[in-house]
């Protein structure tokens, strides 16, 4: 898993990003066509953390 905000890029379409404090999940639908992308997503007062979309398919955490 990568931390949001350590390198500030885009999500893939497709990966879902993880609250560590709640639980709470969403998944990426569009990717930021922004250059230089620099999305910071967060809940809980924290930076969301990245999964890749074939963890998220084989209901790893």
């Amino acid at each position: 898993m990568v931390n949001a905000s350590s390198t500030g890029h885009a999500f893939d379409a497709g990966t879902r990003l993880r609250c560590e404090t709640c639980g709470s999940e969403i998944q990426i639908i569009k990717a930021c066509g922004c250059n230089p992308s620099d999305q910071v997503l967060q809940c809980c007062g924290k930076d969301m953390t990245a999964e890749n979309a074939a963890q998220a398919a084989d209901g790893m955490p």
